[in-house]
């Protein structure tokens, strides 16, 4: 009887072994996708903004800063740049808290465009935006500034 259990343990853990690795292999690969799958959906995010008399579409990923001018506002892109009529502080409600970040009374930046920084000011691409005072300390704090 005890050599019948032996012969049977000696089987079904290799193949329980065996089993377990597939699955495990399986589980990683689902796990994956699901992440590519959120990245390329968050890739796609977009906001529209009135334009004169149109709406146009713009992608999230492509905004490097957000300059406010009085009752407008200057979207600078990758590849253009956009006057919009809206308030800074309402486009700010609409953006992502991770990828951007108010710096200023007039300025939102997107924070995978930022070369360099110091206490005082963030270089952008060729673009030099101030850090207010009010600011600065959130900037600090979210940069890793010490």
């Amino acid at each position: 009887m005890n050599t019948l259990l032996d012969v049977n343990i000696a089987i079904i853990i290799p193949f329980g072994y065996a089993f377990f690795k597939s699955w495990q292999k399986t589980n990683q690969k689902a796990i994956e996708l699901e992440k590519k799958q959120l990245e390329n959906v968050n890739d796609n995010e977009f906001i529209y903004l009135k334009v004169e008399k149109s709406l146009q579409k713009i992608f999230i990923r492509d905004i490097i800063f957000i300059e406010s001018l009085k009752n407008n506002i200057k979207v600078k892109t990758i590849d253009r740049e956009i006057i919009a009529y809206k308030s800074i502080s309402s486009i700010e409600k609409e953006l992502p808290k991770k990828k951007f970040l108010r710096v200023h009374r007039s300025f939102i930046i997107g924070l995978n465009f930022i070369d360099s920084f110091s206490p005082s000011k963030l270089l952008l691409k060729e673009f030099s935006i101030p850090i207010g005072r009010k600011y600065k300390d959130k900037v600090k704090d979210v940069l890793g500034y010490f």
